[in-house]
């Protein structure tokens, strides 16, 4: 995704929490929708120094250039970037092709990745109505029933649901944010893990436990249904 960000236009994170702005000082900013105010989290500190718009070039740099297009800032990620997302914890991340990150405006914790023999579930991951994400053993399952109910069944018995059955879920998604939603066909929340800025990543371990591992990989949230 290669875009422009002229003075006075705004980019918004998927959960509008969070606005990349190009400010008509010349400065880039992230800001922050809190307490029913903006908070600066993030700038670029070029305010002032005729900043005019911020590219994410074709070549992988995301620069800001003045108003005789001379760079004033820059990522330095050229031949390196190949997207760039404003996600839902305020962090402004480039990624490669791959999909490894590049670049950020906070810093990246790298951690120990789970055993692969794992079903691990990503930040972004969602599981769609009639869909399931299925444990590597193959005896648990977690299915986004038709009814709204999320439900980690063993063996075809269930063990565990988020009691949604009945409400209008479209999906369930493990945000940016490192929180575990419900979303309805509205885009309300209906159930939430409420480990928003402290989950890292999401695992269906074969014992039959989801479990919502921080970035040191200690366990913050779980469906207490080990060994059931």
């Amino acid at each position: 995704m290669y875009t422009t960000l002229m003075r006075g236009e705004d980019k918004h994170a998927r959960n509008l929490r969070y606005k990349l702005s190009m400010q008509d000082d010349g400065n880039l900013v992230i800001y922050q929708f809190a307490n029913q105010k903006l908070t600066p989290i993030w700038s670029t500190g070029t305010n002032n120094k005729g900043g005019d718009k911020a590219i994410f070039q074709a070549d992988g740099n995301f620069v800001l250039y003045d108003f005789d297009k001379r760079p004033i800032w820059a990522s330095n990620t050229k031949g390196r970037g190949a997207y760039m997302l404003l996600q839902n914890d305020g962090n402004l991340v480039m990624y490669d092709r791959q999909d490894k990150y590049v670049w950020s405006t906070k810093p990246i914790v790298r951690i120990e990745a789970p055993p692969a023999t794992e079903r691990l579930i990503k930040k972004g991951d969602y599981i769609a109505k009639g869909a399931s994400a299925v444990a590597t053993n193959k005896k648990y399952w977690l299915t986004m029933q038709d009814d709204g109910n999320l439900v980690l069944y063993k063996q075809g018995k269930a063990i565990w649901a988020t009691g949604t059955n009945g409400k209008p879920v479209k999906e369930c998604i493990f945000q940016d944010d490192g929180n575990f939603v419900l979303y309805d066909v509205n885009d309300n929340p209906v159930w939430a893990s409420n480990t928003e800025r402290r989950g890292n990543h999401m695992v269906l371990q074969n014992d039959g436990n989801l479990v919502i591992y921080d970035v040191v990989r200690k366990p913050i949230w779980n469906t207490d249904t080990w060994e059931r």
